[in-house]
């Protein structure tokens, strides 16, 4: 992965990323989802508390995949993480739903 500079960078990389799975997913992620600010730092906040309250409202344990958002500030290595413990749940259960409206 390349160098994240923008936080709107790193919103892109995530709903291309969601895209790869699921077309539809990546649309409602980008429509549910916007930045307040362009800082990165403020940017993961909103996406672990948006993923989170996605995670949440799912009928099954997601502790562990919620414990997983907001390790790094890095913005790269924040992605890998999602891709590794978040991206599996969120193709499962088709993720994002159209209830949260940013985190």
């Amino acid at each position: 992965m390349g160098n994240i500079l923008t936080a709107g960078v790193l919103v892109n990389k995530l709903a291309c990323m969601i895209e790869r799975n699921d077309v539809a997913a990546a649309a409602r992620f980008i429509n549910n989802f916007s930045l307040r600010d362009d800082s990165i730092n403020d940017a993961i906040d909103a996406l672990n508390r948006y993923w989170r309250y996605q995670l949440a409202i799912l009928n099954i344990d997601t502790v562990d995949q919620r414990e997983c958002l907001g390790y790094s500030r890095s913005p790269e290595a924040w992605l890998a993480n999602f891709e590794t413990y978040i991206l599996p749940t969120v193709k499962t259960y088709r993720l994002p739903t159209m209830e949260n409206r940013n985190g």
